[in-house]
């Protein structure tokens, strides 16, 4: 099963190519694909796209450029263990993408 962690990483690098090209943030993620930023829409290890906005998830208690996520296995907003959301708000993808923001 792909990891969300890596998958969130090469979407968040998609997103700064395009930010870095055209000087504003991505739309969508589909604007990504047709814009050939990724090959195809991304999908999380349980077949569901990734979820990208603005507005922060009312999970989010931080302010960030645009957030990028997949709700875990059961689909829904928050969750523990294999349910809980994989998001760019935890510790480890901020360090990576938006010090370049």
């Amino acid at each position: 099963m792909p990891s969300p962690a890596q998958d969130i990483r090469n979407i968040e690098a998609a997103v700064l190519l395009f930010k870095q090209r055209n000087n504003e943030l991505p739309s969508s993620l589909e604007a990504l694909v047709a814009h050939e930023y990724l090959r195809s829409m991304p999908v999380d290890p349980w077949d569901r796209p990734y979820n990208y906005s603005f507005a922060a998830p009312v999970i989010v208690n931080r302010e960030l450029p645009y957030y990028l996520w997949s709700n875990g296995a059961d689909g829904a907003m928050g969750g523990v263990g294999v349910n809980a959301d994989i998001g760019n708000w935890h510790r480890e993808y901020r360090r990576h993408t938006f010090r370049n923001f």
